[in-house]
């Protein structure tokens, strides 16, 4: 594996391993960038190398928590980062209810949008949050047709741009405010940490 620089396709499982119709042994390894099948000859080594589009590789990222082991040891990191992500996320539903019941009557168009959309979409947020954590953990498995939501193709990109909507007007209600040394500072160092495995992942 070292070899090969399939770090990320680490820890070999028996099922990585197998024979063709010919009887040579293959190794079938899938990974976040890809796969690898590598066929091996008594002199040499034929791999076929199929790489994932970015995108496919930012969703294998997004499935990786805590309940994943890898013997890389920056997916170990994006897997607990993810993870902390993800918990972040109920934490932040949860301070989000209670400011919309102590601070929902402050004025600004911003401040009114950030209410609102939240308001709309927490119960969203909330089963998305609920089911993001179950299937995560392969925990007993709540309805399917609450599993099928966060996957939805009407019902997940909803939840993405209300997120989206609540971190653009977040961040702006936060740089209006008084301390923005301490939010700089937790901005920053998610940005470096998520942005710097991202980037190094995908090159190998």
């Amino acid at each position: 594996m070292t070899l090969l620089h399939l770090s990320l396709a680490t820890p070999v499982h028996n099922f990585n391993l197998g024979h063709d119709r010919s009887g040579q042994l293959t190794l079938d390894f899938y990974h976040a960038n890809g796969r690898h099948k590598i066929t091996v000859f008594e002199n040499r080594l034929h791999i076929e190398n199929s790489r994932a589009s970015f995108a496919r590789y930012l969703s294998t990222l997004h499935v990786t928590t805590a309940a994943f082991r890898s013997g890389d040891a920056r997916m170990t990191w994006w897997s607990w980062y993810n993870e902390f992500a993800m918990w972040t996320l109920i934490l932040m539903l949860a301070t989000g209810v209670w400011m919309l019941v102590t601070r929902r009557g402050k004025p600004g168009a911003i401040r009114r949008t950030h209410w609102i959309t939240a308001l709309v979409s927490a119960p969203l947020l909330a089963l998305f949050a609920f089911t993001a954590v179950q299937m995560a953990h392969r925990t007993a498995a709540v309805l399917p047709a609450i599993n099928a939501l966060h996957r939805s193709r009407v019902v997940a990109p909803f939840a993405s741009a209300a997120l989206l909507i609540l971190t653009a007007t977040g961040i702006f209600l936060w740089f209006d405010g008084r301390d923005r040394r301490t939010g700089a500072a937790l901005l920053t160092f998610g940005a470096l940490v998520s942005g710097g495995l991202i980037l190094c992942m995908r090159a190998g």
